[in-house]
């Protein structure tokens, strides 16, 4: 797997963003192909909040298993509205401290390879991003080097306008 997540991708089509089946977030998935075979099981899920300008969005490359399991490789998180803690897990440095602000769960961290098989609870290790993504687009372009998506550039960026009458629940 770990040879398959280093490959170049492409994506199959240019996606069109879903507006109607999350209240929350506009969403995308596209398959992806790994040297002209769509039937490896990749795929890109992007998200972005409808709710936040600027903020709450994620990328994340996954492998659907035949059984339709969706396994996720690696994620990256774009100005979270939440914190994140990697509790007693991973590198030394991001052990047991809450960090908010953009971070990556990235495969390495998360792939346990004498296993062939990815940690358990939806990728629980994640470090701080340290590169400034001024914007969605810039966000993007960083997820596509991260994921060696060639041609995520056939995702058109959203156009989101603030919801001045939305307040989060207390």
């Amino acid at each position: 797997m770990d040879e398959l997540v280093e490959t170049k991708k492409e994506l199959l089509i240019s996606p069109q963003w879903d507006s109607k089946s999350n209240a929350r977030y506009l969403e995308l998935t596209v398959p992806l192909v790994l040297q002209e075979d769509s039937s490896i099981g990749f795929r890109l899920r992007v998200k972005t909040s409808k709710l936040f300008m600027g903020r709450d969005s994620l990328c994340q490359l996954e492998f659907v298993q035949p059984i339709n399991k969706i396994c996720p490789l690696w994620r990256c998180e774009w100005n979270p509205v939440g914190l994140h803690n990697n509790r007693n897990f991973g590198p030394e440095a991001f052990r047991n401290i809450p960090f908010s602000g953009s971070h990556e769960h990235r495969f390495d961290d998360n792939w346990i390879k004498k296993n062939d098989a990815m940690r358990s609870t939806n990728l629980p290790i994640a470090r701080p991003l340290e590169e400034g993504l001024a914007d969605f687009a810039t966000f993007l372009a960083f997820c596509g080097k991260r994921f060696r998506i060639i041609n995520i550039n056939r995702i058109q960026i959203p156009s989101i306008s603030p919801d001045l009458f939305w307040t989060r629940d207390e």
